[in-house]
């Protein structure tokens, strides 16, 4: 059985806010979620000046100054095999 892992990394000026993570049986709903999510950091991404590097179907990051490990935001989708 695949599923799909939505998971996201947000750094701030060093303060790691940690990885989430949610599982979908269903990629539709898994790629909804990662939609809804970039979304919201959208309003981030656009006051801090950051630089997109991806948004793509499965993949959003962006990352301030050109410094990705000071301040970024990365949420991607994963397909996996479950037994």
């Amino acid at each position: 059985m695949k599923v799909y892992v939505f998971v996201a990394h947000d750094v701030s000026n060093f303060e790691d806010f940690g990885i989430s993570t949610k599982v979908f049986t269903k990629k539709e709903d898994a790629v909804a979620y990662l939609k809804e999510y970039r979304d919201e950091q959208m309003e981030y991404v656009e006051r801090d000046e950051m630089e997109i590097e991806y948004d793509i179907e499965d993949h959003f990051c962006a990352y301030e100054d050109g410094n990705w490990a000071k301040s970024h935001i990365e949420a991607y989708v994963e397909e996996h095999e479950v037994m």
